[in-house]
């Protein structure tokens, strides 16, 4: 899978990593891998880093979750 995450179980902190093109299924499936993450509600949710030259934006991961 193109997009992968981590949570860091102390701070909260999610961290994506997205290798290659990412479309909007792939978004789909990461989302939906997210949610059904145990440690989601110790997500930080006040910083989304997507860069400027990224394909998906922060309202597309929005939107999703």
């Amino acid at each position: 899978m193109p997009v992968s995450f981590t949570i860091e179980p102390t701070t909260g902190l999610l961290r994506t990593v997205v290798t290659g093109r990412v479309g909007r299924d792939d978004m789909v499936a990461y989302t939906t891998e997210l949610r059904a993450h145990p440690a989601l509600e110790n997500v930080e949710r006040r910083l989304v880093d997507v860069r400027p030259s990224a394909l998906v934006t922060a309202d597309d991961l929005h939107d999703l979750l």
